[in-house]
């Protein structure tokens, strides 16, 4: 018991979703969890996209845009494997083979796990608003926007899907046709953002070309 109030002592709904262990506890225990680990970094990029709150910013000469520029893409792609692990195969897996009971310390590493992920990701959203360049490069800058957050939007989407296939795993027990429940999350970059991104960077190349700008 003194192990359950370690894990859950500042969430009592948790708490109690793992002392009573009723059918289907573990997704319950998964949806009240990554409300909690979620819920922070979730609110942050909704007040970092309406604009409520400053940091300093980090000034970048132009020779320095691209490198930073390439950067920020290579992180953002790299958030996509290890979210995509934790949410189709760590937790899962933390669930139990089929008729065996989950293990609740992997319950909550994974739910732990997905929301450092959450922080990290409004961190480099932070760091694309708060980063000023020089004018001409500030199209490239601003595409970048909404690259990394777009997951965090998609991950508060799950405790949901969760109770929802509680929901129906409930009603199903109850003497109904067994139910198949599927749902597929989109964690990748948003639609339209790579596009974008291209054209904005040709539209630059152009007018580097034509000697309009310079990196100076």
């Amino acid at each position: 018991m003194a192990d359950l109030i370690d894990l859950f002592g500042d969430n009592p709904h948790a708490l109690e979703i793992a002392r009573q262990q009723s059918p289907f506890w573990e997704y319950k225990l998964s949806a009240a969890l990554l409300r909690q680990n979620l819920k922070g970094p979730a609110r942050k990029w909704r007040d970092l996209r309406e604009g409520l709150y400053t940091q300093r910013l980090t000034s970048l000469r132009g020779i320095d845009v691209l490198p930073w520029f390439n950067t920020k893409i290579a992180e953002a792609s790299g958030f996509i494997d290890p979210v995509v692990e934790l949410y189709t195969v760590r937790l899962p897996k933390s669930w139990g083979e089929p008729g065996q009971p989950g293990d609740v310390n992997e319950i909550a590493h994974v739910c732990s796990l997905i929301g450092s992920a959450a922080t990290e990701l409004v961190r480099w959203e932070e760091d694309v608003v708060f980063t000023k360049v020089p004018k001409d490069f500030d199209g490239l800058r601003r595409g970048l926007s909404g690259g990394a957050g777009h997951q965090i939007d998609e991950l508060m989407k799950v405790p949901d899907v969760l109770e929802y296939g509680v929901d129906q795993a409930v009603e199903a027990s109850g003497g109904g046709e067994p139910t198949v429940i599927e749902h597929t999350i989109n964690i990748s970059l948003p639609d339209g953002w790579k596009e974008n991104l291209q054209r904005e960077f040709g539209r630059l190349n152009e007018r580097l070309e034509a000697g309009e700008i310079s990196f100076d």
